[in-house]
């Protein structure tokens, strides 16, 4: 019996292999072929469960490329995870050259064949990685993996829709796969039904539904719903207000690495909570190191906080130039609070030198961006001359920016120039109005100006007077409005 029938090896036609004198070599060669061949009547399973353990290391030492020649085996196939496989090592780059256009080729062959993580990865490709940026494309992959229960296709689906993108701006639409991607528990949308909810796009403003699901998102970790959470519960918005269950999103939003905006906006949160005493004992000291860690990372809020401390002394001593180092920080982000603190710092002369001309500019900056008190400020400014010509109409102007988002002072300035006839026509009634709504929001000088305004008023004058103010504070945005 020969060696080979003795080894039970089927004899092969010659080739080099027979050429090998060295038994032991030859035994070698023989079972490579043998292995070879086992290997080529392997199902396309057979090789992607291969490619896979060489992919992760399971059983054999990790190697992506080995893990390619597998995948690509069972690919060739039509085995469409495999071609998914292949495509993800193209995209990477591992195991073979990076190469987004083969990348495409075989998401493409996975995609038609109903593989949705291809669909949805497809969908990527269209923005321009390895084709031409197609926008028609892109959504019509993403569409077919949302409708087959992919839920980040439906969250990019319910996104596209919100921003307009490939698709026609339709807030309705947005909601719809946002709803469907967030009952299955996908955090990112879970966040944008709650903005959407905040915002009233797609459904009814309704404040209660936004915090639900920013909660839910929250819960699974989401920055920006941890966040914005903290903010709601601080401010009694859409939920109880709870200052410990703010500090406690604000933390949590805050020790976040993978979301710069959120964590930023949980510093902030967590420095205004000890600054003001909320959720936790008032600390200036902690509050300026929450601040300057916020303003390390460029917040615009953080730097004039920063300021507000340097200038108040709160938590570090005060220090005008200091200040205003920190307010010309947040000014150069365009914080419109920042503008009107610099505006305050070069009016007073605190920090710099007394110069009304600067402080009507940033003044200006901080009106035309709508801050309230920078309104009132270049009001005042205009009223007395300061830094600008006299000009009562113009102060009127700028009164009554600030006036109609509830600034109680610039209510009672708009009612004096109402009253005296300076910058508007005399009227008594809008005289009355305006500073009936000084006094409901609180100006102190306004209790004696109401008296002045009244006197000569019948009981009917009165009653008129009562109803034009709960109609100007009807306008007043909901946020700011008070009542009697």
């Amino acid at each position: 019996m020969s060696e080979n029938e003795q080894l039970g090896v089927v004899r092969r036609p010659s080739s080099s292999l027979e050429r090998v004198e060295d038994g032991p070599r030859r035994l070698l060669a023989v079972m490579v072929a043998d292995a070879l061949a086992l290997a080529s009547r392997e199902t396309p399973a057979e090789h992607f469960d291969r490619g896979e353990a060489y992919f992760h290391g399971r059983g054999v030492p990790q190697n992506y490329a080995q893990a390619a020649h597998w995948f690509r085996k069972a690919a060739e196939q039509g085995h469409a995870v495999a071609q998914y496989s292949l495509a993800n090592c193209y995209y990477e780059g591992l195991g073979v050259p990076r190469d987004f256009a083969q990348a495409v080729h075989w998401y493409s062959q996975a995609a038609e064949g109903g593989h949705e993580e291809a669909q949805f990865w497809l969908e990527d490709c269209y923005h321009g990685w390895g084709v031409f940026k197609d926008d028609a494309e892109a959504v019509h992959w993403c569409r077919q993996a949302a409708e087959g229960g992919h839920a980040e296709a439906q969250w990019a689906l319910g996104f596209r829709y919100q921003i307009g993108e490939g698709v026609p701006q339709d807030y309705a639409q947005a909601v719809h796969w946002y709803r469907r991607a967030a009952d299955g528990g996908h955090a990112r949308a879970q966040y944008w039904l709650g903005f959407c909810y905040f915002l009233g796009h797609g459904v009814p403003y309704d404040r209660a539904q936004a915090a639900h699901w920013y909660r839910k998102a929250a819960e699974q970790g989401h920055a920006l719903a941890q966040a914005h959470l903290g903010e709601f519960c601080r401010s009694g918005f859409g939920v109880p207000q709870d200052y410990a269950q703010a500090v406690h999103w604000f933390r949590k939003a805050a020790e976040q690495k993978s979301n710069h905006h959120a964590a930023v906006d949980g510093l902030n949160g967590l420095a205004d909570c000890f600054y003001y005493g909320e959720g936790v004992p008032q600390d200036y000291v902690e509050a300026v190191r929450w601040y300057r860690k916020g303003a390390e990372a460029e917040s615009s809020h953080a730097e004039t906080c920063l300021g507000v401390c340097y200038y108040l002394g709160h938590g570090v001593p005060q220090d005008y130039a200091e200040a205003v180092r920190w307010y010309r920080k947040g000014a150069e982000a365009e914080s419109s609070r920042a503008e009107r603190s610099l505006g305050v710092c070069y009016y007073h002369g605190h920090g710099v030198p007394q110069d009304y001309v600067e402080a009507v500019r940033w003044y200006r900056k901080a009106a035309e961006q709508g801050n309230a008190e920078a309104q009132c400020s270049l009001a005042n400014c205009y009223c007395g001359g300061r830094g600008v010509p006299q000009d009562s109409a113009q102060a009127v102007h700028w009164d009554c920016k600030a006036a109609e988002q509830g600034h109680s002072r610039a209510q009672l300035n708009l009612g004096l120039a109402h009253l005296l006839g300076e910058g508007v026509p005399q009227d008594g009634l809008e005289a009355y109005a305006w500073i009936r709504l000084a006094v409901i929001y609180g100006c102190p000088d306004a209790d004696g100006a109401l008296v002045i305004a009244g006197s000569w008023f019948s009981p009917e004058d009165l009653q008129r007077a009562e109803q034009r103010a709960q109609e100007l504070n009807s306008k007043i945005p909901t946020h700011a409005r008070r009542s009697r």
